[in-house]
C-alpha cells in the first residue's frame, strides 16, 4: 500500500518508527546527529526514540542527562535504556543458543540494534548509529521510498539511502562488488548494521539466529568466566542474510545519499555542525563522490578553507 502524502506533506505513515542507537561516547553530539537524521528523512515518524547503551552504568549519566533533556523538549519521544541483564525471552526469540554475555568479543553491546527493533510497535523501523550522515533533496523521502520498495520486491530485508554522493563511475568501496538489479538499485547479500530501513516480520523470518564465537577455545574460556567469545550481531545477521533469499539494497536515486563518520576525533566533532550544514545543502567535496566512509580531511579543507572546490 502506498505511503500517502495528504495536504503535500512528508509521509504520513504510522508504520515506521526512528531508533538511534547511542553509546557514552556519544553525548557531545547525539542531538545534532538525532535533528539532522529527523530532517533528512522527510518523513512523518511514528516515533522517534534513542537506545542508549547503560550497561556500564557508571559511564552512562552523561548520556541518560542528554536523552532526558531531548525527551523534555520534545526532540524525541522517548528513550529506551538496555537492560543490564540478559532478557531471557528476547535472547531466545534471537538466538539459537543462549548468549551468555550482553557484549560481543569487542565489547560492544550485543542487543542495542535488537532492542531497537524490539521496541518499536510499528511494521518498519529506520535504524542508524550516531556517526551516520544524510543528505536529502527537499522534496523527497528516502524513507517513504524504501518503504513502497519493500511493500513491492518481498526479496527486500534492508533499505539504505544511495551509498555516498554520485559518481559517474558508480560506488566504490564494496567487495564484492553489489548486484545492479533491473531497476538499478544495489543489491548486497551481505549486511551492514549501521543504517537500515527494516520490515520487522520479515527479519523475524531469519530467526533464530545460529550462534558465533571467535572460536571453540575463546567459548569454552568464556564459559569458564572468561570474556565474550561471541561474535558481533551483525556479523550473525550478515550470515543469516547470505543463507536467506533477502537481499540489502542500497536505492539507487541519487536525491538523497548517506555517509558514515569513521573519525570520531575532536576535529570531527568541533566541525560537526559545518559537516552537517554541508551535507544537507548537498556540497561535497569531489573526492567524495562515490566513497561511503566520510573522508575527513578532504571536508575539512573544503568547508573550513576552501582550498578545493566543492560539489553541489
Amino acid at each position: 500500500m502506498p505511503i500517502g502524502r495528504p495536504g503535500g506533506q512528508p509521509g504520513d505513515s504510522m508504520r515506521c518508527a526512528m531508533s538511534i542507537l547511542a553509546c557514552p561516547a556519544d553525548p557531545d553530539y547525539v542531538r545534532q546527529i538525532t535533528a539532522h537524521l529527523k530532517r533528512a528523512a522527510n518523513f512523518r515518524f511514528a516515533e522517534t526514540f534513542l537506545v542508549l547503551d547503560t550497561t556500564r552504568r557508571d559511564q552512562a549519566e552523561p548520556l541518560i542527562a542528554i536523552a532526558r533533556s531531548m525527551r523534555e523538549a520534545n526532540e524525541i519521544d522517548r528513550y529506551v535504556e538496555l537492560e543490564t541483564h540478559l532478557n531471557t525471552q528476547i535472547a531466545r526469540k534471537h538466538f539459537l543458543e543462549r548468549p551468555r554475555r550482553l557484549r560481543d568479543n569487542r565489547g560492544i553491546p550485543l542487543f542495542g540494534w535488537i532492542t531497537g527493533m524490539e521496541s518499536a510497535a510499528t511494521e518498519y523501523v529506520f535504524h542508524a548509529d550516531c556517526d551516520i550522515l544524510i543528505h536529502s533533496k527537499l522534496d523527497f523521502s528516502w524513507v517513504e521510498e524504501a518503504i513502497l520498495l519493500m511493500e513491492n520486491d518481498p526479496s527486500v530485508l534492508f533499505v539504505s539511502p544511495h551509498p555516498g554522493p554520485p559518481s559517474p563511475e558508480g560506488i566504490f568501496g564494496h567487495d564484492p562488488p553489489p548486484i545492479v538489479d533491473e531497476h538499478g538499485n544495489y543489491r548486497f547479500k551481505s549486511f551492514s548494521s549501521r543504517r537500515y530501513l527494516v520490515n520487522k516480520k520479515r527479519f523475524e523470518r531469519l530467526l533464530p539466529l545460529r550462534s558465533m564465537h571467535v572460536s571453540w577455545r575463546r567459548k569454552l574460556a568464556m564459559h569458564l568466566g572468561g570474556s565474550s567469545s561471541i561474535l558481533p550481531w551483525e556479523t550473525h545477521v550478515d550470515c543469516a542474510l547470505r543463507s536467506s533469499p533477502f537481499f540489502r539494497v542500497h536505492l539507487k536515486d541519487t536525491r538523497a545519499w548517506a555517509l558514515h563518520c569513521p573519525d570520531h576525533g575532536n576535529l570531527w566533532s568541533e566541525n560537526l555542525s559545518k559537516l552537517i550544514a554541508a551535507v544537507e545543502a548537498g556540497t561535497f567535496p569531489a573526492s567524495q563522490a562515490g566513497h561511503y566512509d566520510l573522508l575527513l580531511k578532504d571536508w575539512l579543507e573544503t568547508i573550513i578553507s576552501a582550498r578545493r572546490p566543492a560539489v553541489v
